[in-house]
């Protein structure tokens, strides 16, 4: 009996931990239908409605570039899966410092999404996190770094990078690609928050 008890506790804190992270999405459907255009920033609810901020193109921190709503078959034909609400950030291929920022009104553990660079291929992806703010974007907390492979597949294996802090000060998350031709054009899919 002493056993069972004990297995039962430690699945229970195993269960509590799991549940602290993880538990909430942005979905960027909530921006509009495929082929919406945006500008940056564009403000953004969780989907439980628990957090709040700004998604655009970078640039102390949040800049004034252009970016488009798409779906998976529906204006992006990448790896995602079919019907993935996405950001694009338009085919700025062969430009510089062109990324997705994810504000975050309040701070956050951290996050994470699929990505996808818009050229097939191989490309590395980057997250950097940021916590608020004597510097702009904010003082860094961490660089996580993928490799990734561009295709058509439309079968879910665009690559996920994400990025966890041991406490919630996570305050700016920095989506980058840089492709086989030295663009950064790339797609993000639902972030998840932790």
């Amino acid at each position: 009996m002493r056993k069972v008890t004990l297995l039962l506790l430690a699945l229970g804190v195993l269960f509590a931990v799991g549940t602290a992270f993880a538990n909430d999405t942005i979905d960027w459907g909530q921006l509009g239908p495929s082929f919406t255009l945006l500008t940056t920033p564009e403000n953004w609810t969780s989907t439980s409605a628990l957090y709040t901020g700004q998604v655009g193109i970078t640039g102390s921190p949040l800049g004034t570039q252009n970016f488009e709503r798409l779906d998976q078959g529906n204006g992006w034909g990448g790896n995602f899966f079919p019907g993935e609400h996405l950001l694009w950030n338009e085919g700025t291929q062969y430009q510089t410092g062109i990324d997705f920022g994810v504000l975050f009104d309040q701070n956050v553990y951290g996050g994470g999404a699929q990505i996808q660079s818009d050229y097939f291929g191989p490309f590395t992806a980057t997250l950097t996190a940021y916590q608020c703010c004597s510097v702009s974007p904010g003082n860094l907390l961490g660089t996580v770094v993928m490799l990734g492979n561009s295709n058509g597949n439309a079968d879910g294996s665009a690559i996920f990078i994400s990025f966890l802090s041991n406490t919630p000060n996570v305050w700016f998350l920095n989506f980058n690609v840089v492709d086989q031709f030295g663009g950064d054009s790339l797609s993000i899919g639902t972030v998840t928050l932790y």
